[in-house]
Formats: C-alpha cells, sequence, structure tokens
C-alpha cells in the first residue's frame, strides 16, 4: 500500500506540475498547443524518460481558467518491457490566477485524471520500473526567496484506475482494477481526507477482493501516515 501511495503521488505530482506550466504560459498568450514541446521537453527532462502527448491542449477561460489534456504516457526505462509505465486518458485541472497575481501563490481547483494506467514491473535483479534516475544540475546556493509560495489543489480525483504489479522473480502478479480516489485538500502539511474504491485480483491464482477505504493520509518525505481509517474489504466464496 506504501509504494502505492508513493506512486500515485509521483504521477500526480508530474501532471500537476506539467498542467500548471502550460496553464501558467497560457494566462498570457492564447494558443496553448504552441507549448506543447516545451511541456513534453520538461517532463523528459525530469523523468528522464520518453513522454508521449499526441492530443491537443484545450484550454477554457470559463471558468477560469482551465486546461485539459488527451491521452498521456510515459515509458518504461532501458532495460524493462517495451511499454508505457503509465498512460491516462485525459486529465484536466483550473488555476486561479488573482491569487497568483496578488500574492504569487498557486491555487488549484480540483485535479481530474481519467483512465490512469500504472505498470509497475520488478525484475528479477531486484530493479523496478518506478525507481527514476534522473541527472540534476548542482544548483547554485542561494539566499533568494521563492518566488512563489505555497502550492495548494482543492483536490484529487482518479476515474476508472488501473495498477498492475508484476515480479519477474518470483513469477507474482496483483492487478488493481476499477480504482476510484478523490481526496479533499492537498497542501503543506494539510491532512488529506481520501476516499477509495479498488477491486484486487492475485493473478497467480485469480483470489479476488473488492477493498473500500476513507481515511486521512498525511504525507512527509517517505513517511505515509493513516488515521481515521475505515477499511471495507468483501472477498467473494
Amino acid at each position: 500500500m506504501k509504494m502505492l501511495w508513493k506512486v500515485l503521488a509521483g504521477i500526480i505530482a508530474i501532471v500537476v506540475v506539467a498542467l500548471i506550466g502550460v496553464v501558467i504560459a497560457v494566462a498570457l498568450i492564447f494558443e496553448p498547443n504552441d507549448y506543447r514541446p516545451m511541456l513534453i521537453e520538461v517532463v523528459e527532462e525530469n523523468t528522464g524518460r520518453n513522454f508521449e502527448l499526441p492530443g491537443d491542449l484545450d484550454l477554457s477561460w470559463f471558468p477560469c481558467c482551465s486546461v485539459a489534456v488527451g491521452p498521456a504516457s510515459l515509458s518504461n526505462p532501458a532495460g524493462f518491457p517495451d511499454q508505457s509505465f503509465a498512460k491516462i486518458e485525459g486529465a484536466a485541472l483550473s488555476l486561479q490566477l488573482w491569487p497568483l497575481i496578488t500574492r504569487r501563490e498557486i491555487e488549484i481547483g480540483t485535479v481530474t485524471l481519467d483512465g490512469l494506467d500504472i505498470s509497475l514491473i520488478q525484475l528479477a535483479d531486484g530493479r523496478g520500473n518506478w525507481e527514476f534516475e534522473t541527472p540534476q544540475a548542482e544548483a547554485p546556493a542561494t539566499d533568494e526567496p521563492s518566488d512563489l509560495g505555497a502550492l495548494n489543489v482543492a483536490g484529487i480525483e482518479i476515474r476508472n484506475g488501473q495498477v498492475r504489479y508484476q515480479d519477474q522473480g518470483t513469477e507474482s502478479a496483483f492487478t488493481a482494477s476499477n480504482l476510484h480516489i478523490d481526496t479533499g485538500a492537498v497542501g503543506e502539511n494539510l491532512p488529506i481526507p481520501v476516499n477509495m474504491s479498488v477491486d484486487l485480483t492475485d493473478e497467480s491464482n485469480g483470489t479476488s477482493a473488492q477493498l473500500k477505504l476513507a481515511t486521512t493520509v498525511r504525507l512527509a518525505g517517505d513517511l505515509v501516515t493513516l488515521a481515521a481509517l475505515n477499511l471495507e474489504l468483501e472477498v467473494p466464496g
């Protein structure tokens, strides 16, 4: 469960950061698709993987301002099967310009991910495709404050998601399908209310279960803390 949260958080962070860049850019210039090559380059530089974004970027000013993307996919690293590590059917978010202009704070509406599909693979040597090794240049030391303040997201919604896990060393495989996640506000040091439902299947023996989870999540580095946990598990037969 901890690894699942970390991977989901990483994928959501990539999508959110990428879409934020598009929204900020098109707030001044109308044509969002002019920034698609830049968006692809930023994602590839920060992940070290191929990023495909074949569809158009759609901008809406009412309510101000929202951007949506169609299908997108992030590849596996070298040495893994030639398939997508993660892909989505579509994503959308909105950005409030007034807090950005007046307080240098980024306030985002609900981030929606449709058809999120993640394929986790662990090779026999122990390497996992969820491990990112991105070269980063050393940043010069500076005492200057950041230009932007806090980043706050009104909520995250994942619809019709799927996560598959395959261990090539033990030949075990698990699938989490029909994944639905809804969260409350996400921000620095905020308790995050989370509701999740998912169907779980052990591919090695066909065992399945339906899980529903309601909890409050706190993220601190690699530590994931769950509070007020309400868990329902139904196992057929």
